[in-house]
């Protein structure tokens, strides 16, 4: 379930994915293979929205604008399938906010 592909500079390859049986959506490092989760964003379907609980990097990857490129990642996956989110999460709801204009 690919969202966003896309291509850094030092050829790291990430990719979002809706995670429907863990209830979250999750940015992988392609180049990683053994650890590939970088972040990752909890969530609940209630009708039409997808409700956006918590979104967390993993500790060791911290600061590198992965948690932007997850949610980028499911917005366009929302956008596609005409669904709306809701942000509980502060970080989540920030994100929203910076890109409603």
């Amino acid at each position: 379930m690919t969202l966003q592909d896309s291509e850094t500079t030092n050829q790291q390859q990430f990719m979002v994915r809706d995670n429907v049986p863990a209830g979250r959506y999750e940015l992988l490092d392609l180049s990683d293979p053994e650890a590939p989760l970088r972040s990752y964003a909890n969530y609940v379907l209630q009708g039409d929205a997808v409700v956006v609980s918590h979104v967390e990097t993993l500790l060791p990857y911290r600061g590198n604008g992965f948690a932007d490129e997850l949610m980028a990642g499911i917005v366009d996956d929302l956008r596609v399938g005409e669904r709306t989110i809701v942000a509980l999460c502060s970080f989540a709801a920030e994100y929203l906010r910076s890109r409603s204009t």
